[in-house]
């Protein structure tokens, strides 16, 4: 009888290697508890102060062109397009990745799968928290009677979190954007499922802005991988 270990693409097979092969010891050190004690002398080692990141004014404003014009671009949709009819498409957590985008565009938080994937994600957890909530209680999660709207915001934002970790698509804004079909004015809640479209038209705009104007200085480059 054959005893060949299975090939390391087999993807229970590399989680047993990695994940319960370890000695006890490592697996404690990854998956432990601190102490009371050493949880407090944690804070010993923390310093006052962060290291120095010192950026040319000449990259402030880049970042401040990008940033102007990628939010421009969205509030003069949602201004002379979607305010007719009465929906939102410009939120606040896109500021947030805009922030991200332009002030940061090295990081990998700011890639187009982070971007995307983070705010995706975000989008349909919170329409499935505001649903499966609002159906529970009979009304809609955004009226202020609704005793389970802060269960519906914990979880959603719980949930998009994990889920960002496990894609590998961390993109913080995107916790901000997991609260807005739960907690948004009716003007987003109108969208329904079409939230999540919007929401990916949002960032791609935001990104394509971010590729045409962080890549003009030499010292930018943006993205640093695509996916």
């Amino acid at each position: 009888m054959s005893t060949a270990e299975p090939p390391p693409s087999n993807l229970f097979w590399r989680i047993v290697k990695t994940e319960f092969a370890l000695p006890d010891w490592q697996i404690n050190m990854r998956y432990g508890i601190e102490t009371p004690l050493s949880y407090i002398r944690k804070f010993e080692t923390i310093n006052i102060f962060g290291p120095p990141r010192w950026v040319h004014p000449y990259i402030w404003l880049w970042s401040f062109l990008g940033s102007f014009i990628g939010i421009a671009i969205l509030g003069v949709m949602q201004q002379y397009a979607f305010d007719k009819e009465g929906r939102t498409i410009l939120f606040a957590s896109l500021g947030a990745s805009a922030g991200l985008i332009f002030g940061m565009p090295e990081t990998p938080l700011a890639q187009p799968r982070n971007v995307i994937g983070g705010h995706t994600i975000a989008a349909t957890i919170g329409l499935c928290m505001d649903s499966a909530f609002g159906a529970a209680y009979g009304e809609s999660t955004t009226l202020p009677d609704n005793p389970l709207k802060w269960l519906a915001c914990a979880l959603s934002t719980s949930i998009t979190t994990v889920l960002m970790m496990f894609t590998k698509t961390m993109h913080p804004p995107a916790g901000g954007t997991s609260l807005i079909p739960i907690i948004g004015s009716p003007t987003i809640k109108i969208l329904g499922w079409l939230f999540i479209p919007v929401v990916i038209m949002d960032v791609l705009i935001l990104i394509i802005i971010g590729i045409l104007i962080n890549n003009i200085p030499v010292a930018r480059r943006y993205p640093q991988f695509w996916w």
